[in-house]
């Protein structure tokens, strides 16, 4: 089951909710949801909103899952609880959705919450907080914390600078303590939703965008190994390397495609490599 409430916009919030209680604040980072949990063996499971991930995750989401497996501390976690398997973490991938990240500082996947099956409930959000550091994963940086409700602000005025972006925040989420979610969002970004995703792009002409995108100058900073030339990868992990980095960074003009036709997109953008190949070749 994918328990997690989506953040609701600041109007949806309930008639009662800026009456009493503690709140947190955070930024609105765009990007997509997903859940993981460990089971007794240790091996991590994913999911969406719809099911598990296959043997591959989505494209936009392959840079989370991958920092997951790679930082999950495991043998941590095991130590500190009775079951491994009654903890569903939920996270958050990072997307282009119209804030110009800088995707060579923002990490790959942030915690947001952790729901206890033992309880029927999520976890507090101080708590989640360290758990998720103890554990190996980022969280997005707190803006203000414990804010009383009567000094807490409504308006766009909340709205910070982004922490990684030359720019405002899309947005800034406001958490209370034992309650829902809310988010105030940039009138540029009132459409923006993080389950699922949107807006999720496919361009008109997905050939003259491989053009336009996959070029001899743009492809090195997309790699996970920048300096290493490329003519020195394989051609299949070449791919791999940039569809993974494109679908995150160019989310709201090829997210779509990507989801909904992987392996056209993956093969797009392999065909699109091997001509840079040959053409610098010559």
């Amino acid at each position: 089951m994918f328990h997690y409430d989506p953040v609701r916009p600041f109007d949806d919030r309930p008639s009662d909710y800026l009456e009493t209680g503690h709140f947190w604040l955070r930024e609105f980072v765009t990007g997509g949801v997903f859940a993981f949990t460990m089971e007794s063996s240790g091996l991590l499971s994913m999911r969406g909103p719809t099911g598990e991930f296959e043997t591959e995750a989505p494209w936009p989401y392959q840079r989370a899952v991958e920092a997951i497996r790679d930082r999950f501390e495991r043998d941590r976690f095991r130590t500190e609880v009775d079951s491994v398997s009654d903890y569903d973490f939920f996270v958050l991938a990072p997307l282009s959705l119209g804030v110009g990240y800088d995707w060579t500082e923002i990490p790959p996947v942030f915690g947001l919450a952790i729901w206890d099956d033992s309880a029927n409930s999520f976890v507090s959000i101080d708590v989640a907080e360290r758990v998720f550091e103890a554990v190996g994963l980022w969280t997005i940086p707190t803006v203000d914390r414990e804010v009383p409700a009567r000094e807490l602000g409504a308006g766009p005025e909340l709205i910070p600078k982004s922490a990684f972006a030359d720019r405002s925040a899309a947005g800034i989420v406001v958490l209370k303590k034992g309650g829902v979610a809310v988010s105030i969002q940039g009138s540029d970004f009132d459409s923006v939703t993080r389950v699922p995703p949107t807006p999720a792009g496919s361009p008109d002409d997905f050939e003259s965008w491989l053009q336009e995108t996959v070029r001899s100058d743009s492809v090195a900073p997309l790699l996970s190994e920048p300096d290493r030339p490329i003519d020195a990868w394989a051609i299949e992990s070449l791919a791999t390397d940039v569809s993974a980095e494109l679908a995150r960074r160019e989310f709201d003009t090829i997210g779509a495609l990507a989801q909904s036709r992987p392996e056209q997109f993956r093969k797009g953008i392999s065909d699109r490599l091997v001509e840079l190949r040959e053409f610098s070749a010559t």
